[in-house]
């Protein structure tokens, strides 16, 4: 059979030769065979069923049954005769007729008793492969109770490694076919009956994982799988090997991680003398998909050839060649785009794709890894015809997947976020209300968050990738939960500037903790209806976004609170495996490395020290995970002159949630995300105009142009106007109820992460003032606020555990390093100055006590032989460089001196260039880093990007608990009066307690220094932010 291409023209039209290849999916034809005389087709029977050639034995064993029952004998002969037909027909892949023969033995019942076990298990095989799970679970079953009835009587008839296998089979078809997603009545047992199996044989049965692997995919427990996989991947023989590459590849697809399916299934590819080729098939048709912009009728034409592959097996056909049909059909219509949604056939092909899908249906019933596949084609579906305005089919398909007992907690979460948008029909009746669809947001993101919290601690990356896939979930709760607020009239005090003449709060919405009513609040932030949905935004807000500088300080504190040297070393060592694990998943679609063989040595080691974890600390295995805070705990960990402020970009607004001691603020401002973008990149360029890269000289300053006229800005001047905008944005809705003089906690989300909030204007800006007054008469947002930045809300606990240790000890300063002038490798410019700041700081800090490494010996190799654990506070004075910034350098890096004058790489120890991943090995226990080098608070992809840099991430991950970073690249000599007088005023402070505070003191000094005027303009003052508080 062959598959023809039906259109010959249009982007969509091809899609719809997929769906006929699953109504090619038939139950194979039966045949029967001509007679011939008994005894010879006996003996032609055992040789050829001695030689291995089943197929060919087959019929010539149905031919000698037929004459045998023309002259009927002992049932018993009879009963060994059907058995080794079954035999035959099992060897030759033959399915039906297998199972056949096995129904035709069982009429002879009583007489075939002796051979019943077997034929039950020939039965449960044949009716594994031709879709029937639920009914071959059952036969395994049957088969496995009568063995163990014949061996009551006559022990040892069946082995018990035997009966340990069949077990294993039967839990597993159990598990597939479940319709409750219930890892205790499905996966439990399986894994009890394969820990059975290799303990009656003892050793490992990486076949019996691998069934497990697909028990959890069918069940929906997607990263249990993924993670059963790639133990599979690292540990098992080549052929096991092939297999769990190619369930990767397509599990991958599932979760969206298409870099990584590529490189998944070329690694299946690389093995494919392994695998059958119905799952060659798939991997080539993901791989056309995965590496295509836009489907080219080419691309067609080759994923139509390679499912023909698969159809034209014709009666060989088996329920799990339908299966990979399946997943191909989900690929490929997950790869229609928008514009292929625009064309006029649109409508027709999904409704065509609808059809189809209820005609098939029926054949996966009782497989809940296939119905799983329809699930997700659903979804897809369903997404684009409610791209088509299509909104009933749209709703009738989410409604299927949502209340199906099977859905996975993702496909329940697209199905209600679906919901969300669209309303329920009940009884015919269309429940569109806001009350309706904020309880579908607030499941779909329950879901979310329920899945997210299964990603094991070892999956930091994978972790990320689906909170980027599930933050639109997220966003859709918090923009109705704000929209419920609209819709209700919260009472307010009537001389609050956000409340009415009626009394009524018109946003930005106050609630108090404590003491509403007395107040003149009808809302309370601490029980209730309000306290309920304000804590529910609150943790949806954190989860849309995450952040991988929050889990390094999550993971330093857990380490930090250890109390026991062994638990330490033990979490080091966990977290040195997991970021090594992770730069090797990261690489996933990089076709020259082998990954996998990487992780081969990897995965035993994690495994080994999460045993002893489990073993000894049970409660630390996921410890790095970021738990959202909530309302209460966030505001027990402020202070009574502390704000937390957390932002959320959305397709709505931007999204300002406030917590105080007394307070939660909640407001959404309305701006369009490509402004703000713009306008961010606007005030950026004006403050750092030189970008990240410079030449030929990395370094080298110029001063900022302060214009000279009223109200003048320069061409490429920084634009008071247009930051003070940005302020009434972002910061002056809720800038009034807050309290007076507060520290602002920041936790930024989106373009709000590249622009630091001291450098906003908060009045407007006087039209009369030139020059540099222009700047020095500025309302900066510095002179009312003192601003830390927070990678995640959370951090905020990681930071001030009760039970972390304190620094103690003094000072160390690394700076002024001797660059080598080599164009072909890197041109610095020398920072002399950075050796006064570091003297000063040691003053300051240490009282001269300190540890200097200057010029030469500001080098590796002098840095590793130094006790860095002893110094409470650690400065960088040097320049940061990005990846791409010197040959071979891939991350971003501190320079120092190197050690080796001819260098032209990268080189260890000897290159001079302190990279993340070295500082991530360093064993600090730092109060204070600071970073008094350009861009060390910059993501690596640029403005806009997560919102710290690798050296800032590898710093807490090594050990810091509070950072100063630079935003872009620092003027020399006002870097070392910012950061000497930063400290300085530390040092005046109680308990060293607010580097935010004592930034803004030395902020502004700097601002209002008659010595220097031109230092009022925020790119000399501004860059520099504290991460922590």
């Amino acid at each position: 059979m062959t598959l023809e291409r039906p259109f010959s023209s249009g982007r969509l039209q091809p899609f719809a030769v997929f769906l006929l290849a699953l109504l090619l999916c038939v139950v194979p034809a039966r045949g029967q065979e001509n007679e011939t005389a008994f005894q010879a087709l006996l003996r032609q029977f055992s040789t050829l069923f001695q030689d291995g050639d089943y197929a060919a034995a087959a019929p010539v064993m149905e031919e000698a049954i037929a004459v045998y029952d023309r002259n009927p004998g002992n049932q018993i002969e009879r009963a060994s005769l059907a058995y080794y037909l079954a035999l035959a027909h099992l060897n030759a892949g033959n399915t039906s007729a297998a199972l056949d023969t096995t129904q035709a033995a069982f009429a002879y019942r009583p007489e075939l008793v002796s051979r019943y076990p077997e034929f039950y298990w020939i039965e449960g095989w044949a009716k594994a492969r031709l879709g029937f799970i639920a009914q071959a679970a059952a036969s395994y079953s049957a088969g496995i109770s009568l063995a163990e009835a014949y061996n009551e009587g006559e022990p040892g008839r069946f082995a018990p490694e035997t009966l340990a296998a069949l077990r294993v089979q039967e839990a597993y078809l159990s598990a597939r076919s479940s319709a409750v997603p219930s890892a205790a009545l499905t996966i439990d047992p399986l894994s009890t009956a394969i820990a059975d199996h290799e303990e009656l044989t003892g050793a490992e049965n990486f076949d019996d994982r691998y069934l497990l692997a697909q028990a959890l995919s069918a069940q929906g427990f997607d990263i249990e799988a993924r993670a059963a996989l790639l133990e599979l991947i690292a540990t098992a023989a080549a052929p096991l090997r092939a297999k769990a590459l190619a369930r990767l590849a397509v599990l991958e697809w599932t979760l969206e991680a298409r870099a990584a399916a590529a490189g998944t299934a070329r690694a299946a590819l690389e093995n494919a003398e392994h695998l059958d080729a119905a799952r060659v098939a798939v991997m080539r048709s993901l791989l056309i998909v995965a590496t295509s912009e836009g489907l080219s009728e080419a691309d067609i034409d080759g994923v139509v050839a390679e499912m023909a592959v698969i159809v034209e097996r014709g009666a060989e056909l088996t329920h799990e060649d339908a299966v990979d049909l399946l997943e191909i059909v989900s690929i490929i219509i997950s790869a229609v785009d928008e514009p292929a949604l625009e064309e006029p056939a649109a409508a027709g092909f999904v409704d065509t794709a609808l059809a189809t899908l209820y005609e098939i249906d029926d054949l996966f019933l009782s497989d809940r890894f296939a119905q799983h596949k329809l699930s997700d084609t659903r979804l897809r579906l369903a997404r684009a015809a409610e791209s088509l305005a299509m909104a009933d089919r749209a709703r009738a398909l989410y409604q299927e997947v949502y209340y199906s007992a099977a859905a996975s907690l993702l496909e329940t979460t697209a199905a209600a976020s679906g919901l969300a948008r669209l309303g329920v029909s009940v009884e015919g009746t269309l429940r569109d209300d806001l009350d309706m669809r904020l309880a579908f947001s607030a499941t779909a993101a329950g879901a979310a968050e329920a899945f997210l919290r299964g990603i094991p601690a070892r999956s930091e990356g994978l972790q990320q990738q689906q909170i980027a896939r599930l933050s639109d979930i997220m966003e859709q709760a918090v923009d109705l939960g704000f929209d419920l607020l609209e819709s209700r009239a919260i009472i307010g005090p009537r001389d609050a500037a956000n409340v009415d003449e009626a009394f009524n709060q018109t946003g930005p919405y106050v609630f108090p903790f404590e003491d509403a009513l007395a107040k003149g609040y009808a809302g309370t932030a601490g029980e209730g209806y309000y306290a309920a949905i304000l804590d529910d935004a609150f943790r949806q807000i954190q989860l849309a976004r995450q952040s991988s500088a929050g889990r390094a300080i999550a993971a330093m504190t857990a380490r930090m609170s250890a109390g026991s040297d062994e638990l330490a070393l033990l979490l080091r060592r966990r977290d040195a495996l997991i970021a090594e694990r992770n730069r090797i998943l990261e690489r996933a679609g990089e076709e020259e490395i082998t990954r996998y063989d990487l992780l081969s040595d990897i995965e035993p080691r994690l495994d080994a020290v999460e045993a002893e974890l489990d073993a000894a600390y049970p409660e630390y295995r996921n410890h790095v995970a970021s738990r959202p805070l909530s309302l209460e705990e966030a505001r027990g960990l402020l202070r009574p002159d502390e704000v937390l402020v957390t932002y959320l970009l959305t397709q709505r607004g931007l999204h300002i949630f406030a917590v105080t001691r007394e307070n939660v603020i909640w407001d959404r401002t309305l701006l369009d995300e490509g402004w703000l973008e713009e306008t961010v990149r606007k005030l950026r360029e004006t403050l750092d105009p030189r970008g990240p890269l410079r030449a030929p000289a990395r370094g080298a300053m110029t001063p900022f142009d302060l214009g000279s006229g009223p109200a003048e800005t320069p061409e490429g001047g920084f634009d008071l106007a247009l930051s003070h905008a940005l302020y009434e944005k972002a910061l002056g809705p809720v800038q009034a109820l807050l309290p007076e003089d507060a520290t602002l906690l920041i936790a930024p989300d989106g373009p709000l992460q590249a622009i630091p909030f001291a450098a906003l204007v908060a009045e407007a800006p006087d039209d009369g003032a030139t020059g540099p007054e222009r700047f020095a008469a500025a309302r900066w947002a510095i002179r009312d606020n003192a601003f830390a930045t927070l990678p995640l809300p959370s951090t905020l606990r990681a930071l001030r555990a009760e039970n972390a240790s304190l620094p103690v000890g003094g000072f160390l300063g690394i700076g002024n390093p001797h660059f080598r002038q080599d164009p072909a490798w890197l041109r610095l410019a020398p920072l002399p100055e950075t050796g006064f700041e570091l003297e000063t700081l040691n003053a300051i800090a240490a009282d001269d006590n300190g540890t200097l490494l200057l010029g030469d010996a500001a080098n590796e190799d002098a840095l590793a032989r130094t006790a860095l654990e002893d110094a409470a506070i650690i400065a960088f004075a040097t320049h940061g460089l990005m990846g791409g910034e010197a040959n071979g350098l891939t991350e971003p890096a501190l320079a120092l001196t190197p050690l080796d004058d001819q260098i032209a790489g990268m080189a260890g120890m000897r290159d001079g260039l302190l990279t993340a991943s070295e500082i991530a090995t360093l064993e600090l226990d730092a109060d204070w880093v600071l970073l008094s080098a350009c861009n060390t608070a910059q993501g690596q992809g640029g403005e806009g990007s997560e919102g710290l840099s690798g050296l800032a991430r590898a710093f807490f991950y090594a050990g810091a608990r509070r950072l100063v970073v630079s935003h872009w690249a620092v003027q020399s000599d006002a870097t070392v009066a910012l950061t000497t007088g930063m400290f300085d005023a530390l040092a005046d402070m109680p308990d060293n307690d607010s580097g935010a505070k004592a930034l803004r003191r030395s902020i502004l000094a700097t601002i209002d220094d008659p010595e220097h005027p031109s230092w009022s303009h925020p790119g000399v003052w501004a860059p520099f932010v504290t991460v922590g508080w």
